[in-house]
């Protein structure tokens, strides 16, 4: 560029020169026209499907929001028809009547848990990797654990790791530096292979079984419920 502002062409031969010379090349001409006309026609349809995906989309809210008016109505309706038959089962109930007054019938069903119990229970477990308290620890290569007070000794095997007692209470940072924590459990359900913990003895506080790593929990074979109301049932028997 010169000082006058004016672009100075520094290639060889001369800018004017060298563009008269490409375009007397008829085949470049054809090119540049087929490009010119691709490009043209890719921005065409680019701004076509533009147009649909905003129309489509507009649409589709449309049509969520009719089905969510349905939705609505049909909600509305079964509510209505839930209250209504609600009403008329209380239509010959006195109004000083309450429900300390009437005596609730309850038919026990039976479980669906079957007759083995402990063997369900250890197959729907399985994901916890259920195993001997000693396997369990040598597993995860832990090397403190701790224990609640109370927990019996004969529940503590011998190992590579040292024990702990939470007595007296040990701080969170104690807490959260242990490998692992042992405790035993109210109960155990077999449908849902899951433990139950009520704080009871040697079942430790909350925060005992939250924050170490690790939770190895005994379950024995008598504390096995087949389902959430026979678990139930033994909670309230043995709860605090």
């Amino acid at each position: 560029m010169n000082g006058a502002g004016n672009v100075v062409w520094l290639g060889t031969p001369a800018f004017p020169e060298a563009a008269a010379t490409a375009l007397a090349d008829a085949q470049l001409r054809t090119n540049l026209r087929r490009a010119t006309g691709t490009i043209r026609d890719k921005r065409l349809a680019v701004a076509a499907e533009l147009d649909n995906r905003s129309q489509y989309a507009t649409a589709q809210r449309q049509r969520a929001n009719r089905r969510y008016e349905r939705r609505e109505q049909r909600t509305m309706t079964g509510r209505d028809t839930i209250l209504r038959d609600i009403l008329a089962a209380l239509a010959d109930v006195a109004d000083s009547e309450t429900p300390d007054d009437a005596p609730v019938r309850r038919t026990p069903h039976p479980g669906h848990a079957g007759s083995d119990v402990v063997g369900l229970f250890t197959e729907r477990a399985a994901d916890y990797r259920a195993a001997t308290v000693a396997r369990a620890l040598t597993r995860t290569g832990a090397r403190s654990v701790v224990v609640p007070p109370g927990l019996p000794r004969v529940l503590m095997p011998e190992g590579p790791w040292s024990w702990l007692e939470d007595a007296p209470r040990l701080t969170v940072g104690q807490l959260d530096g242990c490998d692992a924590v042992l405790t035993t459990a109210a109960v155990a359900i077999a449908v849902t292979g899951t433990v139950v913990l009520d704080g009871g003895p040697a079942q430790g506080r909350r925060a005992l079984t939250l924050l170490p790593d690790q939770h190895v929990c005994v379950v024995r074979a008598h504390q096995i419920a087949g389902d959430v109301p026979e678990a139930l049932r033994c909670l309230a028997r043995t709860g605090p």
